[in-house]
């Protein structure tokens, strides 16, 4: 699984898809070819397809944690929120890829307005790993700008800035998270440090 995990996330899209089909003639009961062909359909947003072959995938094992991953993946990117929940709720207590499910289920929860599970869901997610998924803060932003937490917003805005290295908007959102006020000390000593830290690294050398 994991080599054609590989080929459908990262090789060229259309040479791979052939060779992949080709082996899929010679070997049509191998789940991981329809797995990375599905990963394939989906970079090219041809989602229905995408859809097909991982539910082909799962046909040879109906609870593998790394096809229902992708498939929940893709449903929420194809708006099929409540598929999606389904699917990823089933895996998030995985030992290996259930904080990636959490972070997806998590995705869909905020896309279908279930603003509390998603919130819930992206902080054990920051919390759990705060490096593997630096777009869940720039979600949490999303959703304490919704709940009127401006203040929240700004800070998780910064975290995300910072972790994807535009140091300009970082700084820029952690400023107005200081400046709007943030009532947890432990939060605004966590913004004022990394307000500096990121200050001192961008600061032009004498």
């Amino acid at each position: 699984m994991v080599k054609y995990r590989i080929i459908g996330l990262y090789e060229p899209i259309k040479d791979s898809i052939k060779a992949i089909e080709s082996k899929i003639a010679e070997d049509p009961s191998n789940p991981a070819l329809y797995y990375g062909l599905g990963l394939l359909y989906a970079r090219e947003n041809r989602r229905d397809q995408a859809i097909e072959q991982l539910r082909k995938a799962l046909s040879f094992n109906i609870m593998d944690p790394l096809v229902l991953l992708e498939l929940g993946r893709i449903y929420t990117l194809d708006g099929r929120y409540d598929k999606a929940k389904t699917i990823l709720s089933g895996i998030q207590s995985d030992p290996v890829l259930g904080i990636s499910a959490r972070y997806h289920l998590a995705v869909a929860q905020l896309e279908s307005g279930d603003l509390t599970s998603a919130r819930q869901n992206l902080t054990h997610v920051t919390e759990t790993d705060p490096e593997i998924f630096p777009r869940a803060y720039f979600h949490l932003g999303a959703i304490m700008s919704r709940e009127n937490r401006t203040a929240l917003s700004h800070y998780y805005l910064g975290i995300y800035y910072d972790r994807i290295k535009d140091s300009k908007n970082a700084a820029r959102h952690l400023e107005r998270a200081l400046a709007e006020g943030l009532d947890d000390p432990k939060t605004k000593t966590a913004a004022e440090e990394r307000l500096k830290r990121i200050t001192t690294d961008n600061k032009p050398a004498s």
